[in-house]
């Protein structure tokens, strides 16, 4: 069964090919990341996952410039019980972001990439729903850096 399922390409979310990335996003170092400062777990993140990918990032500006424009975590009520209590939230992160060289060239204009999870919510669980919450804020966060990092790629490769 593994000798079939890696025959066909198969391979886990996140263990795609590095060097193709890294030959990718090279091109952008050095590249300073700016703004987010709102959310430095992501800014964090982007900026380790940048890194495995092979580009350089310099404190001083320099080379190209990501902008974190903005980032935004929410809750909404999805759904409502007989009871008139909310049974599921939907949670939304979207970060807005742009690349652009030091001299002031738009390298990618600003554009804006979101996640939307729902989970059942439960008063009596409280506190179990709210670690669910944080690790679903968490894995949404993950999902955006993958999602900047390919808009990213997609960039260089043209």
């Amino acid at each position: 069964m593994v000798i079939l399922v890696s025959a066909c390409g198969f391979h886990l979310r996140g263990s795609g090919d590095t060097q193709s990335a890294r030959a990718n996003l090279g091109v952008l170092s050095p590249l300073t990341i700016t703004g987010g400062e709102s959310d430095l777990p992501l800014r964090n993140q982007l900026g380790r996952a940048l890194k495995e990918a092979g580009v350089t990032i310099s404190e001083q500006s320099g080379g190209n410039v990501l902008v974190i424009e903005n980032a935004v975590r929410d809750r909404r009520v999805s759904s409502v019980g007989a009871n008139g209590k909310v049974s599921e939230y939907e949670l939304y992160y979207a970060v807005t972001f742009s690349l652009s060289h030091v001299d002031g060239k738009n390298v990618l204009p600003s554009q804006t990439v979101n996640v939307v999870r729902n989970y059942a919510f439960n008063e009596q669980e409280l506190l179990s729903k709210s670690v669910e919450q944080g690790r679903l804020y968490d894995d949404m966060r993950f999902d955006v850096v993958r999602m900047i990092v390919r808009r990213l790629q997609a960039q260089t490769k043209r």
